[in-house]
């Protein structure tokens, strides 16, 4: 009894001792932690996230299969916590790989010094939200001043502020906001009942960015009938281009019609085709009608080039810059530069509003910047246009290819991107001469207007892929299907991350390719209509259309057995399968370019 009662006694206070240890343990890893956070402190902020950073870093760079389909789909949030490092190498699978593809894996690519800067001044710019919130916005400040500063003179537009955005459209929406609370002093108060009278409208080309009018009508809750389509040239002028005298009648009527013009649109190089349309002419249409003209496009980047900088660049009244796309660096904010007008306005736009919650949005454009400089922001532009201009040259020569994108204006055909460095140069010309984009496709001789056939469209993925696998990926020439047009080949210098690593010996290997590959495909035409008329001199061949194929053609060998019966029966079509696959095995061994086709 005795042994049993010191049993259960012991039994009692075990809990206790546990819970004391359990106690204890808790309190030495408070210790711990304590000691570890005042470590931190003595170390610096930027120490411990640098050392952090690394750990974090290093553990995406590890080298590992495939995640297994299980332990990759998406589940519900777990209830205990988890280690970072468990998190990260999750996030690493869905970063490498896809189960679509499961022989691919795709990895981030940092080209340079500049890129690597960007990326990670996204860290610093989050850790700056914890300081004091007046040391926050002191700080704020001067990047944004900063950034103001250097934008509106590199692009000279000296008299216009910045608006700094993460979204590429939601500068000019707010621009179109000013613009309402400018033209309507009752809708601050009033809102869209302030609208009814005099309806705004917004005005773009046909070219345009297919989804930034819609959009723009959607953000300032006016509705798709706010937005005109102003056709494109159709006798005088590029016929990718904004017809001004139809723009014209358009804001005349309107006006009659108690409408109020909001905004017109133009665009200077953007697009699939990059087409430009007369700056100079809407500017003095939109000021005879009082109407804002905001500009976009890649041509913008030409105003950096002039070695005049202190000339005003006379380019409408607002424009969108995709900086991190022209300069091929990931992470930069967008800006749009616009011309102001009262501070209420302004202000009620939004269009100086500081973003300070989640980051300093105007760090990695403030370092960018000042990393570059203004010869590297300009040297960058420069390569880029001086690259699309030569293979434009080149195309332009190349009999049986139909280039699309705008040609230089007649007045100035060999103006090259030096003369416009050196000399005085006009705001239109400088926007006209440059080329962002080049368009083009191989076309039957002599088509000049008009869709290319199906067969064309074939042998133009076949270009575009065998190109695309000769040069690599740092000339990436896009593959797009144009309605009246067909498929197309497209690059533009001012779109790739890597232009500004590319040399002239680069562009001269890909002009080498298209001369190979565009003589194959002369030879293919030719011989296809020889191998057309062949096939029909033989009663036992027959054509056969393979779709999405680009060879001479396809042909079938039926016996006169088989031709004798007519509509051939199953068991006879397996036959003539099984014969020509006979067939294309034997010529296989003489000529490796047969195939089977189904």
């Amino acid at each position: 009894e005795e042994s049993h009662l010191e049993k259960m006694t012991e039994e009692k206070d075990d809990p206790k001792e546990q819970q004391q240890e359990s106690v204890q343990g808790e309190e030495a890893q408070e210790e711990d932690q304590e000691e570890e956070d005042e470590d931190e402190e003595e170390e610096g902020a930027f120490s411990v996230l640098a050392r952090f950073s690394k750990e974090f870093l290093d553990i995406l760079n590890q080298p590992n299969e495939p995640l297994l389909e299980e332990e990759r789909k998406c589940k519900p949030l777990a209830g205990p916590a988890k280690h970072y490092s468990d998190v990260l190498r999750l996030l690493q699978d869905l970063i490498q790989y896809d189960s679509a593809e499961p022989d691919v894996t795709y990895s981030v690519e940092l080209s340079d010094v500049v890129s690597r800067l960007s990326v990670t001044s996204h860290i610093v710019s989050a850790a700056l939200t914890t300081l004091h919130p007046h040391q926050l916005r002191r700080l704020a400040t001067r990047l944004l001043s900063d950034t103001s500063l250097w934008i509106t003179r590199l692009f000279r537009k000296f008299e216009s502020a910045t608006c700094i955005t993460e979204d590429q459209r939601e500068g000019v929406v707010r621009v179109g906001r000013m613009l309402l609370h400018s033209k309507y002093p009752r809708y601050a108060n009033e809102g869209h009942l302030a609208l009814y009278a005099r309806p705004p409208r917004i005005y773009v080309a046909a070219t345009a960015h297919s989804n930034l009018p819609m959009h723009l009508a959607t953000a300032l809750g006016l509705g798709g009938s706010s937005v005109r389509v102003v056709p494109c040239n159709t006798v005088v002028g590029s016929p990718v281009a904004m017809d001004t005298a139809a723009l014209d009648r358009m804001l005349a009527a309107d006006l009659a019609a108690q409408k109020k013009p909001l905004m017109v649109i133009a665009n200077v190089g953007g697009g699939v085709l990059g087409g430009v349309d007369n700056v100079t002419r809407m500017q003095e249409v939109c000021q005879s009608h009082d109407v804002w003209l905001h500009v976009e496009g890649h041509n913008l980047a030409a105003l950096t080039l002039p070695n005049t900088p202190n000339l005003p660049a006379s380019v409408g009244d607002s424009m969108m810059l995709p900086l991190g796309t022209w300069l091929g660096v990931p992470g930069l904010p967008f800006v749009t530069v616009y011309r102001v007008l009262d501070d209420r306005s302004v202000h009620a736009a939004g269009l100086t509003a500081l973003n300070m919650h989640v980051r300093v949005d105007t760090l990695q454009l403030w370092i960018t910047l000042m990393t570059l400089g203004s010869s590297g922001v300009s040297g960058r532009i420069r390569l880029a246009f001086e690259l699309g201009q030569q293979l434009q040259h080149y195309l332009a020569d190349v009999p049986r290819v139909r280039l699309l994108s705008p040609r230089p204006t007649d007045a100035s055909p060999h103006t090259t991107i030096a003369d416009l460095v050196s000399r005085p140069t006009s705001t239109a010309q400088l926007l006209e001469t440059v080329c962002g984009t080049v368009v083009f496709q191989y076309v039957p001789e002599g088509l000049e207007d008009g869709k290319n056939s199906e067969y064309y469209d074939n042998l133009n993925s076949w270009l575009g892929q065998v190109v695309r696998r000769e040069v690599g990926g740092y000339i990436p020439l896009e593959l797009v299907s144009m309605e009246g047009a067909g498929l197309v080949l497209r690059w533009s210098p001012l779109e790739g991350p890597f232009t500004h690593h590319l040399t002239p010996l680069a562009l001269e290997e890909l002009i080498h390719s298209l001369d190979q590959q565009i003589e194959i495909l002369n030879a293919t035409v030719k011989q296809r209509e020889v191998f057309s008329e062949l096939v029909s001199q033989s009663d036992n061949l027959q054509l056969a259309e393979i779709p999405q194929w680009a060879g001479l053609g396809g042909v079938r060998y039926v016996p006169d057995a088989c031709l004798a019966q007519g509509a051939l029966p199953d068991s006879a079509k397996e036959d003539v399968n099984f014969l020509n696959s006979h067939l294309v095995e034997q010529l296989k061994a003489t000529d490796s370019a047969f195939s089977l086709g189904e």
